[in-house]
């Protein structure tokens, strides 16, 4: 038996500046709503529906990839939302497409983007 009951959260570090454009992407344009902020505003976490991103303004250097591979985040309009980000100039880096990963297989539509504040972001839709 698993203790483990999912994951709550993603945090990504951005940099101060940054911080508003990052709240804008995520609140704004992929449609996270806030669930709280705090640190005078230099906090947040935003609700994926199943799990939380939170993000943290730091003075701290960012590592040049940032501290993890991607934040994959669930959704039934990878096509969509891949040409919302391309018309606000962010790199696509996979184009959507079709995967069956692992044995049995798991069917998905998937593509990844830069996001504004340099994390690599998965969009993922599980097929039946």
């Amino acid at each position: 038996m698993s203790l483990i009951k999912g994951t709550h959260h993603v945090a990504l570090r951005v940099t101060p500046e940054k911080f508003p454009e990052a709240m804008r992407f995520y609140s704004e344009t992929l449609g996270l709503p806030v669930l709280r902020t705090w640190n005078e505003g230099k906090c947040a976490m935003l609700s994926t529906g199943n799990s939380i991103v939170e993000l943290l303004a730091t003075e701290e250097p960012l590592p040049a990839n940032g501290m993890f591979q991607h934040l994959a985040l669930a959704t039934d309009h990878v096509d969509e939302l891949i040409e919302t980000v391309r018309g606000m100039g962010l790199k696509v880096t996979i184009e959507p497409k079709d995967v069956a990963l692992g044995d049995p297989a798991l069917h998905a539509r998937i593509a990844f983007f830069e996001a504004p504040t340099g994390e690599t972001v998965e969009l993922f839709c599980e097929k039946n």
